[in-house]
């Protein structure tokens, strides 16, 4: 951007109060030095003036050289000099003073060198600034007084060292000390004191005794040591303080020709005190930085207290950039794909590119001229824009997500970086704010964040969200003293639903069951979907025991209402288990675990039901698993046992076959029901070892009957799901059969209807491999699963058994009577033999007869007998 001249006038009219104190310091410092070393050729050891000039254009900008001019210039009219020579020698001085400024501060900001390239340099740059000092001022004086060469000479070579040394002294001392927030600990200012006492004695006896004022060695050997001591425990402030106390010491004694000068020359006087002050100064600046460990940069670590601010910046080039350059800027900031605004200090939007029109809806002239306040939504966090506004006048910046309002009233988020531009002075000028619209971001973000914590098929929260929800009700209730309930609701046969009539249907299920479960509970309560068919709902802030009560039989009666699917009315129940905290437990695995026991517990039940966790089902659920540890045994140790309970022709009333039973015969507990331990096979995978067991038995046991005469009688033997897609199946059998010289076609394999459907295709070529093998295939418990006369016909199957649960209620129940007439009905027409399961009345038994059932089995005959009670039946029947 080009600058002005009118602009670079009102800068430096701006600053001649801080020029007109700089003018003042360096009139009053200049008349001390020519009080001490009066003369125009400023005989004397150095210029302190010089060193002051250089430091305050480094600190305070080039702007404030009038300063220098004006003092210098006060300075040789109070010497009654020539105007035009006064004049000279003023700029001479300002000059130089400028040249120094400039090149040490490029060389603090870009400079990276060894300590000899350093010092090297300084020196350098002194020496160039002292040159141009002392020939302007030497030659100004030379016009003037009508000096000979030998004259100017002599002047130029004294003025140029005064010159150099008043840099080296002065300009690194209020460099250190200007803003160093140089703070001396408590502890250390006894030992300041002293070194103070101790300068003062050693330099009034090396300098005024007759003993050691004989030759320069002695006094360096008597000031050099608190010189160096200074340095080494006080660092950079104790080097600059004794070096300027040394030099000023030195330049007093050296000037009135007094102690150890006394016998020299003038020039041999300046000579040696200059060589002695500008070595006591190095070596003390060498010493501190040694012990600091720093990296040896010379200049950087003697400017480095005033470098933790930024440096004025030279002035702006006067000279436009190139055409190209502005172009190519131009062209950046039209074709940016982020939004920029650039408003004025007071927050007036000057210019906007064509990419904040396409974020936000605004053309250029709606919001040129106008606060971009305009953005912000009607309904916004006022503190947070409070907090943006703070940093971004404490820090210069700011980063972060806001929400931003369009014409049409729309809230969108955006991603902003907001920035201070400051002019050459420091001073705020411009705010700078580049945005872009990250809503898809954000909605990506979301989506990835429904997708990990919430069900895709209910929406409902998941396991995840669920388990976090819990924590935070848990540690909610214990601070508040509150109970908090959780309840898992598991959908009663839903596996056969699903399995029946297909997973879109069972889908289907699960979303209107979402869907009541939510509206039967309250805005707090969450409900959520635990696992396939299972819902976990908490209930936070609840009243115990009956505000538990009362949700379950909400949710249950809810429940209990038909379902629509696919055109056609189900009807399903369910089973809840609840767990109670604190009382039932203060964690929520504690409480998920408790609440699965309750859950297994009310499916025990029968379903339909719900359950409430109590310490009797925890000594359940451990005597659960101690039985299934020592299931793992019971083949090994020949624990188990087949019972078998006759099936009897329904007409004649004889013996037609036996249904193997498993029983376990447990050393300590005594006889265990097949209903407390199959579960348990099931789970472990230990049924097929098993079923591999009893088939093998089955086989053996009907040998013993042929052999013993009763060789007609058929074997049932029930075949477990898991079993059924065993792949060694078909060939176990076939082994057993073979092993047993057994007729096939007296074994008859008992399959439950549920299974066979699971895969028709697998089970019709299973199937098939089986009937090869001669076998009869029964289904078991039919009635209660959903298989079709289009399955039945598929599957080839020899016979049907009537499950119990609908015996149990004949004659006298309508519902059972019409099922089971049905199912003898079906039977008979696709030419199937029919058998009861638990006939235990003669009512039972006359209603089956009538109905034209082919076969029962029973208590009303027999309950299930060892091998040697069914020998004996069969030998009396």
């Amino acid at each position: 951007m080009r600058t002005s001249p009118l602009s670079g006038i009102a800068n430096t009219v701006r600053d001649w109060p801080a020029a007109l104190g700089l003018a003042v310091v360096y009139y009053i410092v200049g008349e001390v030095t020519l009080a001490v070393a009066p003369g125009f050729t400023y005989d004397g050891t150095f210029w302190p003036a010089a060193g002051l000039a250089v430091a305050v254009l480094l600190v305070g900008g080039r702007q404030l050289w009038p300063g220098v001019a004006l003092g210098h210039l006060a300075l040789n009219w109070h010497a009654a000099l020539p105007l035009g020579t006064a004049t000279l020698i003023a700029l001479g001085a300002t000059l130089a003073a400028i040249i120094a400024a400039d090149l040490l501060r490029t060389l603090c900001r870009q400079l990276s060198a060894t300590l000899q390239e350093t010092v090297k340099l300084a020196l350098a740059i002194a020496f160039l600034s002292a040159t141009v000092h002392a020939a302007i001022g030497t030659s100004a004086l030379w016009l003037t007084l009508e000096w000979s060469a030998t004259d100017w000479y002599a002047a130029w070579s004294v003025w140029w060292l005064n010159s150099a040394l008043g840099i080296w002294i002065v300009t690194p001392f209020i460099l250190i000390w200007h803003n160093s927030g140089f703070r001396l600990p408590r502890r250390h200012w006894h030992e300041a004191l002293l070194l103070i006492v101790a300068f003062y004695l050693v330099l009034r006896f090396a300098f005024d005794s007759a003993e050691t004022a004989t030759h320069l060695a002695y006094v360096a050997g008597a000031t050099l040591p608190l010189a160096w001591w200074s340095a080494y425990r006080f660092g950079l402030h104790g080097a600059a303080t004794a070096s300027l106390i040394i030099a000023s010491c030195t330049a007093w004694h050296g000037t009135h020709h007094t102690g150890v000068f006394a016998d020299y020359s003038a020039i041999e006087t300046t000579l040696m005190a200059q060589l002695y002050i500008a070595f006591v100064t190095w070596t003390c600046y060498l010493v501190a930085l040694g012990v600091a460990s720093r990296h040896p940069r010379l200049l950087n670590e003697l400017l480095e207290p005033h470098l933790r601010k930024p440096l004025p910046a030279p002035e702006a080039p006067t000279s436009s950039p190139p055409v190209w350059e502005t172009q190519l800027t131009e062209r950046v900031f039209e074709a940016n794909p982020q939004a920029i605004i650039v408003t004025d200090a007071n927050g007036a939007i000057r210019r906007v590119n064509p990419s904040f029109s396409r974020i936000t809806g605004y053309s250029a002239e709606e919001v040129l001229g106008r606060n971009p306040a305009i953005l912000r939504p009607q309904v916004s966090d006022a503190s947070l824009f409070d907090k943006v506004w703070r940093e971004l006048k404490h820090d210069g910046c700011w980063q972060g997500e806001l929400a931003l309002r369009r014409p049409n009233g729309k809230i969108y988020p955006v991603w902003c970086s907001l920035s201070v531009v400051h002019d050459l002075q420091q001073r705020i000028t411009h705010f700078l704010a580049v945005f872009i619209d990250i809503t898809e971001e954000k909605l990506t973000q979301e989506r990835i964040y429904h997708l990990a914590h919430y069900d895709v098929l209910t929406n409902l929260p998941n396991r995840r969200l669920l388990h976090d929800h819990l924590e935070q009700a848990l540690r909610q209730a214990k601070r508040q003293e509150q109970t908090v309930a959780l309840a898992l609701l598991d959908l009663d046969q839903f596996k056969i639903v699903n399995d029946s009539l297909g997973h879109d249907v069972g889908d289907n299920l699960l979303e209107q069951t979402a869907r009541r479960l939510t509206h039967q509970l309250r805005r707090s309560d969450i409900v959520g979907r635990w696992s396939g068919d299972e819902f976990a709902i908490i209930l936070p802030n609840i009243n115990a025991l009956h505000g538990a009560c009362r949700v379950a039989d909400k949710l249950l009666e809810a429940l209990r209402q038909p379902f629509e699917l696919d055109g056609r009315e189900l009807f399903l129940s369910a089973s809840i288990g609840l767990a109670l905290a604190p009382a039932d437990g203060e964690t929520a695995l504690a409480l998920l675990q408790n609440a699965d026991t309750a859950l297994h517990r009310a499916k025990g039940k029968g379903g339909n039901d719900y359950a409430f966790y109590t310490e009797e089902m925890n000594s359940t659920v451990v005597e659960h698993l101690s039985l299934k540890n020592q299931l793992h045994k019971a083949l090994e140790q020949e624990e188990l046992v087949l019972h078998y309970q006759p099936q009897i022709d329904i007409e004649s009333e004889r013996i037609i076959g036996f249904e193997a039973l498993l029983r376990w015969q447990h050393p300590s507990r005594g006889l265990i029901a097949p209903a407390q331990f199959i579960p348990l096979a099931e789970q472990t995978g230990q049924i097929v070892p098993i079923t591999h067991w009893v088939i093998k038995t089955a086989c053996q046991q009907h040998a013993a009957w042929r052999d013993a005469g009763h060789g007609e009688v058929r074997m049932a033997v029930n075949i477990s799901g898991r079993s059924f897609r065993d792949p060694s199946l078909v060939e176990v059998i076939a082994n057993a059969v073979h092993a047993a010289k057994m007729d096939a076609a007296y074994l008859e394999l008992e399959l439950t209807e549920t299974f066979l459907i699971d895969n028709p295709e697998q089970t019709l070529q299973l199937l098939k491999q089986l009937k090869s093998l001669g076998v009869r295939i029964a289904i078991d418990d039919f009635g209660i699963g959903y298989s079709s006369l289009n399955y039945l016909k598929q599957f080839t199957v020899d016979g049907l058994k009537v499950d119990k649960i609908f015996v149990m209620g004949l004659p006298h129940d309508g519902s059972d009577s019409n099922i089971v007439r049905a199912i003898i009905a079906m039977g008979k027409s696709l030419q199937l033999r029919v058998t009861a399961e638990g006939v235990e009345t003669l009512e039972q038994l006359a209603f089956l007869r009538e109905e034209g059932c082919d076969a029962f089995q029973g208590y009303y005959f027999s309950r299930p007998i060892d091998a040697e009670a069914s020998t004996s039946l069969l030998a009396q029947r």
